[in-house]
């Protein structure tokens, strides 16, 4: 039959383990090695194949074909044990291939990681970032630092970040000063891979950050077409250097200052509306800094005062003619230093104003008429106080004589 006719290959003996033998010593990448035939006849053989594992990853590979009996395994990991097993190659004609042999294992030398390169740093007033370049087989580095003038060195491991760098952040440093870290920066090796050296020390230095300049505030009153606008006061400074903005804080008098208003602004004013007359005021203004290069300002400390508005204005006569008394009087405001009147009669256009420190105002040398009389509280205080005062609104008082 054809089946009697087909000659089964025999297959040649599995080599024995143990036959594989390093020659020299390995290297951290390399393995070179020898063996035999086995109980195989060397002229059976027409090559052989090694298998090799690394037992770290589980990578498998083979060799191509091995004429001779003995082979380099090259572009191994260092540190790596190494499953190895052989077959012998039959001829296909008489012999099939032999089984793998049971493994033999080796291992490769342990390599030394190399320190990073590339160390450089960037500083602000409150923060260093150091980067260099990754390090082949690293899995992992320690940065150590301290200030110059220490002795003592703090280490810190940094993972491995992607791309061609890494980098290490120290924060928290003191901003009102320059100060000069020394770092370094060790390799720490995977698995088969010692750790490095440190690197060189490299010095950076923060820099001290600046105070912002104090705002210098001032009051005026604000307008509307050349009208001033009742209850309203405006606050405005001039624009400080490398400000981000500024804070304006406010509470008024017999309030804590625990519970000012707060509000940020990115002008140089703010517009108080409804202001209440007689109140004080307190303000104050800070320009803020980036928290960083700039430190903010110092506080800006004023007030202001919007006068109260007379009450009680009234005209009154006393006594018998001729010894007559004619005047407009009102009550004394808070804070009022002076009192400034205009006025004018029935039929005239234009006023006559003056001003008084009294409360009341002479009116038996005005001639006989009906009486259009303004009287407003005024503060002529100009300097040596941080308190600004506005006139009150004006009252409004008809008479006749």
């Amino acid at each position: 039959t054809v089946a009697d006719s087909i000659t089964t290959l025999k297959k040649l003996e599995t080599i024995p383990k143990g036959t594989l033998h390093i020659n020299g010593n390995p290297t951290s990448d390399s393995i070179s090695l020898g063996w035999n035939s086995g109980t195989n006849a060397p002229e059976d053989v027409t090559a052989y194949v090694i298998s090799y594992v690394d037992t770290v990853s589980g990578l498998a590979l083979t060799t191509d074909f091995i004429e001779g009996t003995t082979c380099t395994l090259t572009g191994l990991k260092s540190g790596r044990r190494y499953d190895i097993s052989i077959k012998a190659v039959g001829d296909k004609v008489r012999f099939n291939d032999s089984d793998y042999s049971e493994a033999d294992w080796f291992w490769t030398e342990q390599g030394k990681a190399i320190a990073p390169m590339g160390l450089a740093g960037e500083a602000t007033a409150k923060t260093i970032t150091l980067s260099w370049n990754n390090a082949d087989n690293a899995a992992g580095y320690k940065v150590a630092y301290k200030l110059s003038t220490a002795s003592e060195w703090t280490e810190k491991n940094v993972n491995v970040q992607e791309g061609d760098t890494s980098s290490f952040t120290l924060t928290g440093l003191n901003p009102e000063t320059s100060q000069t870290y020394q770092f370094k920066v060790m390799t720490k090796g995977e698995t088969g891979y010692a750790d490095s050296d440190y690197s060189d020390p490299v010095a950076i230095a923060t820099i001290a950050q600046t105070k912002l300049a104090t705002p210098v505030v001032t009051f005026g009153t604000v307008m509307d077409n050349g009208t001033p606008v009742s209850g309203a006061v405006l606050a405005s400074w001039d624009a400080v250097d490398n400000a981000e903005g500024y804070t304006l804080r406010y509470y008024r008098a017999g309030q804590s200052s625990a519970d000012a208003t707060e509000v940020e602004r990115t002008t140089n004013s703010y517009t108080f509306l409804d202001v209440v007359p007689g109140s004080t005021y307190h303000v104050e203004v800070r320009a803020n800094g980036d928290d960083d290069l700039y430190a903010t300002s110092d506080v800006a400390e004023k007030s202001f005062v919007k006068l109260a508005t007379p009450t009680n204005v009234s005209y009154t006569t006393t006594g018998q003619w001729p010894q007559q008394q004619r005047m407009v009087s009102w009550d004394a405001v808070g804070n009022a230093t002076q009192y400034a009147y205009w006025y004018k009669r029935t039929g005239q256009t234009d006023y006559t104003s003056g001003t008084t420190s009294n409360t009341y105002f002479n009116a038996n040398n005005l001639a006989g008429g009906t009486y259009e009389f303004h009287i407003k509280a005024t503060n002529t205080t100009t300097t040596g106080t941080d308190t600004i005062y506005f006139d009150s609104d004006d009252v409004t008082c008809t008479f006749s004589r």
